[in-house]
């Protein structure tokens, strides 16, 4: 009997890495990636793959402070307000496109200090921020109302998992971009051109999001 349970133990972790790096391509969080990789003057791959990593690290934040939770008090914590994070993700996705957009006028039109200042810093901590609001989002939200059903002993290491390779996914997803954008980067006009619609993009995507979790 124990081989035949780690044996089912392998393969129910095996399972909640598979989920986990596939939940990092749902399309509202490469949205919010791409978004937030776009504000990035310098698109290294290092930068953005941080990005991507610092995004995975709120997701993580989130999901497994809540999905603890949901395993100690069970029915007593369920149901969460799931659409009012699905708002709020919505929400940060159109103050994203807002930024690029911004962002872009600005330099567009020599004001280069105030692009410079806001690009001074690392796009990390307000992924982080998004990351955290994706967490219990989504399907995100979905994995944490399944958690109930999963075996006692799976709970915490699945969860774990889970959280885990999608930050993974997410930071490696992050870091090929940056590798595209660096050796087939569009002449600047292009570029800023790009931004700019991965910003009203992101706009009426968020719009979108929030209008459907309504």
């Amino acid at each position: 009997m124990r081989p035949a349970m780690n044996d089912l133990a392998l393969l129910g972790l095996g399972g909640a890495a598979v989920l986990g790096t596939r939940h990092a391509l749902d399309p509202d969080h490469l949205i919010a990636v791409g978004g937030l990789a776009a504000a990035e003057r310098a698109g290294t791959p290092p930068r953005l793959g941080a990005i991507g990593l610092a995004w995975g690290a709120g997701h993580a934040i989130s999901l497994v402070s809540v999905g603890l939770l949901v395993i100690v008090l069970g029915d007593a914590f369920m149901p969460f307000p799931s659409k009012i994070w699905e708002q709020l993700v919505g929400i940060s996705i159109i103050v994203v496109g807002i930024r690029i957009i911004t962002l872009h006028i600005v330099s567009g039109r020599g004001k280069r200090g105030a692009a410079m200042t806001a690009h001074k810093g690392s796009n990390c901590l307000p992924a982080v921020g998004v990351g955290v609001l994706h967490g219990i989002a989504g399907s995100g939200g979905v994995t944490l109302l399944l958690l109930p059903y999963v075996p006692e002993a799976m709970r915490v290491p699945g969860l774990l998992v889970f959280a885990a390779t999608t930050c993974l996914s997410m930071g490696l997803c992050a870091t090929v971009l940056g590798i595209v954008m660096q050796r087939g980067g569009p002449p600047p006009k292009r570029a800023h051109a790009a931004r700019m619609f991965i910003g009203v993009f992101s706009i009426v995507f968020g719009f979108g999001f929030v209008a459907g979790a309504g």
